[in-house]
């Protein structure tokens, strides 16, 4: 009885992911999870090194400290995503068990000539009065050309809400996806010389 209670706590448990995006010269992210309400906020720059881009966690201070590189996924990995876009079971579980609470986004579109930049602004506010008014909703842009800076920034502040439950579940139906898309295409037996 204990563990059914755990695992339908496990299903239920609330994450909320917060995502702050800032793209001026450097790029800032702060990326907040929280279970039950409670959770880290782990704030990351983008920085142009010498060796390329290098990606540093901030501590609360200011610090920064490198990150090891990650090692790339790889095939697995874009494997089980082209399943989870393909499948249309577990692809409409995940996005019908995400919410999004709010969306917010300013651009500073700057580019150097004052028309391309007005004609930029406007067909990028043209576009979002395009789309439909449920979306809009939860979801602010704005817009504002800057004539003078020649610089253009970007920041966004994005809030998701979902059930730990639906990616478990996700998990599950893309495994099982794979699995019956290996028994329906075998691989290919080996050449014999």
């Amino acid at each position: 009885m204990l563990a059914l209670l755990m695992l339908y706590l496990l299903l239920i448990t609330p994450v909320t992911l917060r995502l702050d995006l800032r793209l001026a010269g450097e790029t800032d992210v702060l990326l907040a999870a929280r279970l039950w309400g409670l959770g880290p906020n782990l704030r990351f720059r983008l920085r142009r090194t010498e060796q390329g881009h290098r990606v540093f966690r901030v501590d609360k201070k200011g610090r920064e400290t490198p990150l090891k590189a990650a090692p790339s996924p790889g095939k697995p990995a874009m494997t089980a995503l082209r399943t989870i876009l393909r499948g249309d079971h577990a692809r409409q579980l995940l996005f019908r068990g995400i919410t999004l609470l709010r969306l917010d986004a300013a651009v500073n579109v700057s580019l150097g000539d004052a028309a391309r930049t007005a004609l930029t602004a406007g067909t990028l506010q043209s576009l979002w009065r395009a789309l439909p008014c449920a979306w809009r909703r939860r979801a602010r842009l704005q817009v504002r050309p800057d004539f003078l800076n020649g610089r253009g920034s970007l920041q966004a502040r994005c809030i998701v809400f979902f059930h730990l439950g639906t990616l478990i579940l996700t998990a599950a139906l893309l495994l099982l996806s794979l699995r019956m898309e290996r028994s329906a295409h075998p691989a290919y037996p080996a050449k014999e010389a």
